[in-house]
């Protein structure tokens, strides 16, 4: 066996420490002194630190762990491993390996801190694992788990034990394993299996009773439905030319109401068109004879002749006004000319002596009276004009009146004419409409008399009494046929009830055999979990009980599977859940030493950390047996004890104690 006998750790926690081991250590002192610092650091060295809180096999120290450990086994192995480096990195992988190969791949932590929280199936891995390496599950083999599930199945290998091997072959990664998936195959067969039962006797149950068998045979009932069934087609066929024959008629009497229709309405209308062309003729007469053109053109014509020399004498009188205006105003400017001179004169002539020598006074006023002439001359002029501007505008209103004059009398001829032709028009389309009507008239009463050659006799009331009759017939024969069938269709529903019923209990029975067998088989596969448990955990149960009976207890460790174990006492059996903290502190120490005994790894060891939870009366045999098998070589004992005072940690033989807390 190869032992732990020093370890050296740096910065762990912020402690630095070297241990020199005996095989049997127990660190001992109060909270926070380093004992489980001292265990972990062995973890820690072996497997590293864990990369979350959630790992159940390492030690979490933060997301950035520091620190060194060095292990030292014997004289000639080492593990030292850097806390910085990943578990991913090709350092850390090679540690692993090197302390895979000096201390063995452990299944579970040494404190079984992880086998306790685990799940079922995780803590199968592990127990079937242990087994499997202490050789206790290897006797069964194949046939001997066959041999023993027809024997307690009592059927068969073909039948629902062949179902199980198809779905779950043998044996998978274990035994244990190939069990845990056989029961859950089997609770999921029993589920459907049950409710197979309760539907298949749900369908084969009766409702209501027994159902009274309907009267009669169905043969009967069958050929008789067949004679109805001609019977009412030879009625439908005669109703159906019954009913066409009225249907004839009746067509027949409406074309003659609606061809007398027709001819009465035909002379309603030529009547009153008649009548209305009658009206028309009393009531227009022709327009007025036209009015004389001719003498309403003369009088525009002797109107704008007028118009014409109005405007010549108006421009006449224009032209005098403006000629008139030039000469007066030359006569002013001449007379203005005249006096100024005269006026710069201012006395007698130097020359002649006369005083006005060029006689321009004499001019001036001469200049003086043309003016004045000429003035009254531009009056009459303008007087002239005036009046030839007011004939102009006599001779144009009197031309525009002549133009209205000859407008109206064309307009007056136009509508004469016009009144002319209609009034011919009119008389003409009623003329029309009234050979219309005749003809339409003429067309009416020759289909009325070609209607009454055809129709001969009056039709007889003999077919509506015949249709009466069949029809009652017909309904009659329905309501048999209806009956008739209802009698068949119930002794149809009766047989197909029945066969369903046979067959419901038919399927009842195979669910009843099936859930029978699949029962069978569950109590079958857990008496082989017993019987493999009582066989394959036997050894760990046997090597947890030495460690119990060295220590001078009565508990004794069982395990009835993975999900069901616990310990037994006088009190009997007790899950581990049920135990009190110190029975499954003791049972947690006592598989941890079962585990690393059948584990066969080279290095067995038992870390054992929170020992203070074990009673004080059971401690000291506990660390007695403990060390006991240390010194025996048959593991190496590293544990843990909260102490607050040296003489309270218990003294036994081989055990070295390590105080870490303050000297006495």
């Amino acid at each position: 066996m190869r032992t732990l006998t020093t370890m050296q750790v740096r910065g762990l926690r912020g402690q630095r420490f070297d241990a020199s081991l005996t095989g049997a250590d127990l660190w001992a002192g109060p909270n926070g002194a380093g004992k489980s610092t001292h265990l972990d650091a062995v973890t820690l060295g072996l497997r590293g630190a864990a990369q979350t809180p959630t790992d159940p096999a390492r030690v979490y120290l933060g997301p950035e762990p520091s620190g060194h450990v060095t292990l030292t086994f014997g004289t000639s192995h080492s593990v030292h491993r850097d806390l910085a480096l990943g578990p991913a990195t090709a350092a850390a992988r090679k540690v692993d390996g090197v302390a895979d190969a000096v201390a063995g791949g452990h299944l579970t932590r040494w404190d079984l801190a992880d086998f306790a929280a685990l799940t079922d199936a995780g803590r199968a891995k592990i127990l079937n694992a242990i087994c499997d390496a202490a050789g206790a599950a290897g006797a069964w083999t194949v046939d001997r788990i066959g041999g023993h599930l027809r024997e307690a199945v009592g059927i068969p290998a073909g039948h629902v034990l062949a179902d199980l091997l198809r779905v779950v072959p043998p044996w998978g990664p274990s035994v244990g394993e190939w069990l845990g998936q056989s029961l859950e195959w089997v609770r999921g067969e029993y589920t459907a299996a049950n409710a197979a039962v309760k539907q298949a006797a749900a369908q084969a149950a009766p409702d209501g009773g027994e159902e009274e068998a309907p009267w009669g045979d169905l043969a009967m009932h069958r050929v008789r439905s067949a004679a109805l069934n001609n019977e009412l087609c030879a009625l439908a066929d005669s109703l159906a030319s019954v009913e066409a024959e009225i249907r004839r008629a009746t067509a027949a009497r409406e074309e003659g109401e609606r061809l007398a229709t027709d001819v009465g309405l035909a002379e309603d209308a030529l009547a009153a068109t008649e009548a209305s062309l009658v009206a028309l003729r009393a009531t227009l007469r022709p327009g007025p004879a036209p009015a004389a053109e001719p003498t309403a053109s003369d009088a525009v014509a002797a109107a704008r002749a007028a118009t014409r020399c109005a405007v010549e004498q108006e421009g006449a009188a224009v032209l005098a006004a403006r000629l008139l205006e030039r000469r007066l105003a030359g006569a002013q400017a001449a007379e203005h000319t005249l006096r100024a001179l005269a006026g710069q004169a201012g006395g007698a002539c130097h020359h002649c002596g006369a005083t006005d020598p060029l006689g321009l006074v004499e001019r001036a006023d001469r200049a003086d009276t043309e003016t004045v002439e000429t003035a009254d001359l531009l009056d009459d002029a303008q007087a002239r004009e005036a009046q030839a501007r007011r004939t102009y505008r006599q001779a144009r209103a009197a031309e525009d009146a002549a133009g209205d004059a000859l407008r109206n009398v064309q307009e007056a001829n136009r509508a004469a004419a016009v009144s002319a032709r209609g009034y011919a028009d009119r008389i003409a389309e009623h003329e029309g409409y009234v050979a219309q009507r005749r003809e339409a008239l003429a067309r009416a009463t020759e289909a009325m008399v070609a209607w009454q050659r055809r129709q001969g006799e009056p039709a007889t009331a003999g077919p509506v009494g015949d249709l009466a009759v069949l029809r009652a017939q017909h309904a009659a024969t329905t309501r048999d046929l209806g009956k008739t069938r209802d009698l068949v269709e119930a002794h149809v529903r009766r047989a197909e009830r029945q066969r369903a019923q046979q067959d419901a209990i038919a399927r009842r029975e195979t669910a009843a055999a099936r859930f029978a067998s699949v029962r069978a088989l569950g109590e079958a596969l857990k008496s082989l979990q017993a019987a493999i448990a009582a066989e394959a955990y036997q050894p760990i149960q046997d090597a947890a009980d030495a460690l119990l009976t060295e220590a001078g207890l009565t508990l004794r460790v069982l395990f009835r599977s993975e999900a069901d174990w616990g310990a037994t006492d006088a009190r009997g059996y007790r899950p581990f859940w049920a135990l009190s903290d110190s029975e499954r502190a003791i049972v947690g120490a006592a598989l941890a030493v079962a585990f690393a005994r059948l584990s066969g790894s080279p290095w067995p060891a038992v870390l054992l950390d929170r020992l203070e939870v074990v009673d004080a009366d059971h401690l000291p045999g506990v660390l007695r047996a403990l060390a006991a098998g240390a010194q025996r070589g048959d593991w190496q004992f590293l544990g843990a004890l909260v102490a607050t005072d040296p003489a309270a940690v218990p003294q036994v033989e081989g055990l070295a104690v390590h105080w870490l807390g303050p000297q006495a």
